[in-house]
């Protein structure tokens, strides 16, 4: 949905509704993607590198993604603090997943 059809509303933008959007479902990503391998019994030294690849890889889909929205859909435009929102879920995730596991 293009951002322009979305009503104004200040406390919206108050609370950066948003960027919390972005870190939940970034977070949400990267934790059901990490999860079988943390519950696989896998030793935590073999788990690093896929939790990496998988944080490295969520925070290189939402980087595309911004820019996808910025060249290609009409009223659409590129926000840098999505990529950031985008990227401490994905960060958050993996430190849940490190420290649970």
């Amino acid at each position: 949905m293009p951002g322009s059809n979305i009503p104004h509303v200040d406390w919206f933008d108050t609370l950066q509704v948003d960027k919390w959007v972005h870190i939940t479902l970034f977070f949400v990503l990267c934790f059901l993607l990490m999860y079988p391998f943390k519950k696989s019994g896998i030793d935590k030294n073999v788990q690093l590198p896929y939790f990496l690849l998988i944080t490295l890889f969520a925070i290189a889909y939402g980087t595309i993604i911004e820019f996808v929205q910025r060249d290609f859909i009409p009223n659409r435009s590129f926000d840098a603090w999505d990529i950031a929102a985008d990227s401490v879920g994905s960060v958050a995730a993996f430190l849940w997943c490190r420290r649970r596991s």
